[in-house]
């Protein structure tokens, strides 16, 4: 998509709540992100995959636990904080480490596709503000401050994702969301 490689920040549906994102190698874009949500320079920007096979693009030492959550998990609504490749921005990866998600959604992964990278995401609202989970409601919080707003109608989940901490096991929940501690303690017993 000619909008994410030209630097433009888009807002999109996801299966959870809209994000607002752009092309991970853009600090320009990025830092864009940060000024229009009024973002605490100290929270990284999540990355999106389009793909599993992507997750090595932007981690590395991926524990067991981890690797099961993914495969159990994604496409969905887990995000995923894993040990960070050296060569990521910094506006993703503050600490060492990166927050990654494979979300359960064809029009944002045929976007993704189509753009050829990656994005740093991040929710489509002020900071602090309620998650959006329509266009409407996008364009009531940043209105013509974006450059492209995709409009699929209602997110289908409406809650934000799950965080888990899986640098280190025992792995740790960061934000309960979508998914249930109770179904990652069952996902990690199958272990």
């Amino acid at each position: 998509m000619r909008a994410v490689r030209a630097g433009k920040i888009i807002a999109f549906p996801t299966d959870t709540v809209y994000g607002l994102g752009a092309d991970i190698h853009n600090e320009y874009a990025l830092d864009k992100i940060f000024k229009l949500k009024k973002r605490d320079r100290n929270k990284s920007l999540i990355v999106f995959i389009a793909d599993i096979a992507q997750l090595n693009e932007v981690a590395v030492g991926i524990s067991k636990a981890a690797e099961r959550l993914a495969q159990v998990f994604w496409p969905g609504a887990l995000t995923l904080i894993l040990p960070a490749r050296a060569n990521l921005p910094a506006a993703v990866t503050r600490t060492g480490t990166v927050g990654v998600r494979l979300p359960d959604d064809l029009l944002l992964g045929k976007v993704m596709r189509r753009a050829g990278t990656l994005l740093a995401t991040t929710s489509a609202n002020i900071a602090g503000s309620p998650n959006p989970t329509g266009a409407d409601a996008v364009r009531q919080e940043l209105g013509g401050r974006i450059d492209l707003l995709l409009d699929g109608g209602t997110s289908r989940g409406g809650i934000a994702s799950t965080v888990v901490d899986a640098v280190q096991e025992p792995i740790k929940i960061i934000r309960l969301g979508a998914v249930s501690a109770d179904a990652i303690e069952k996902a990690l017993e199958k272990n």
